[in-house]
Formats: C-alpha cells, structure tokens, sequence
C-alpha cells in the first residue's frame, strides 16, 4: 500500500487551525499505512526521511505522533494486531463452526508469515530488540495478541466436543508451532517464499497432524 499526495493537499486537514479529531486520526492512519509499507519492503533500512516521502508530510508530522522509529514500529504492529483480531472476532460471530474458525485463523497467520514482508518485520523486531531490550516484554505482548483468537477458538472446540480438553492457550502455541518451519526458513536461511502447491501441502499436512493429535479418543 502506498500512500500518495502532499500533506498540504489533504482533503481532510483544514487550512488554518489544528485539525479536528477526525483529521488527527486520518493523518495518524496515513503515517502508519505508509511506516508499514516501508517496513515491510525495507525492513531497518526504512528512515523517517523514506517514510514522511511515502506518505507525502513531513518528518516533523510523524515526530508530532510518534518520538522515535522505534515507537512508530510499536504502533504499526499494535495497530495490526487490533485489525487482525477486529476479522478473527467478526468470524466468530457469522455462525462458523469452531474448528473451520480455528482453521481460518491459523490458515491466515500461516499465509502472512511464510511472506518477505512477513519475515522483514520478523527480522526488523530482533534487530530493534538488540538496541533496546525492554521491547522483548512487548513482544510478549504481542504474542499473547496473537494467540488469544486461536485460544478463543479451541475453548469454543472443547465446548463442542470437537477438541479434547487441556489448556487451550497451549494448544494454540502448539498448533502454531507446527505451522512455523517454513516461515523459519525464509527468515533465517534467506530462502525464497514457498509457491501456492508447496504452502498448501506443508499447511494441510500440519493441519491434519493437529486434528489427530486433539480429537477427542
């Protein structure tokens, strides 16, 4: 996604005065689409000068929002998470059945991961980790976000029948562990993204070794 136009130019922003909460939340919206789309295809090697140029506003706009790169990262990932769990939780509600949701769910973190834009952010989160520390604790965070709508889902499972019972959260951990060899290889080995065939085989496989391994006996 690329972000186009001069802040100037913004429909949205009035020309004299603050803008309205409206405004402020368009022009945040803005930064964040733009940090993500340079995140993503750069990885650490995306500067605020990269990202005020992809949005079209200047850098003093985004340090208005955001103190460091570090912080804009932070909201990036928080904003994605809150998005991700807004569609699993709309799933949830349309009346599907608990492991077709769960299926959805690890299908879609599946698919996300086993990208370079996937594996970019990956590797931009540890190289910051390094610098600064404190941010691992958000990365637990973000990882208990991660795993609460697939937690969610096998709770509903259990309650089915259709799961034996345990500790959902963990059992949520395992399923995405299985999941994860591939988006391990690209981070760390370099490899190319797998093609359409190859995902599928490796996730219907996995997939059906997790049903197995929590059908009720």
């Amino acid at each position: 996604m690329t972000c186009t136009g001069k802040e100037g130019s913004m429909t949205e922003q009035r020309r004299t005065g603050r803008p309205t909460l409206a405004e402020a939340e368009a022009i945040r919206d803005r930064v964040l689409d733009g940090a993500l789309q340079q995140f993503s295809e750069k990885g650490s090697a995306a500067s605020m000068d990269d990202i005020a140029a992809a949005c079209g506003v200047s850098k003093l706009t985004i340090y208005r929002r955001f103190a460091s790169k570090e912080a804009l990262l932070i909201a990036v990932i928080d904003r994605s998470l809150e998005q991700n769990a807004a569609r699993f939780t709309a799933s949830a509600e349309d009346g599907r059945a608990p492991m077709d949701w769960l299926k959805a769910m690890a299908r879609a973190k599946f698919d996300e991961a086993n990208t370079m834009r996937g594996a970019r952010m990956f590797r931009l989160v540890m190289e910051e980790i390094v610098s600064n520390p404190a941010l691992g604790d958000r990365v637990e965070d973000w990882d208990r976000a991660i795993n609460q709508p697939m937690a969610a889902a096998i709770r509903a499972a259990q309650a089915s029948g259709e799961i034996i019972d345990g500790d959902a959260d963990a059992l949520a951990n395992m399923l995405r562990d299985l999941l994860d060899g591939l988006a391990k290889r690209i981070r760390f080995l370099d490899v190319p993204p797998p093609d359409q065939a190859e995902a599928d085989a490796f996730f219907d496989q996995r997939w059906a070794f997790f049903e197995r391994a929590v059908q009720p006996r």
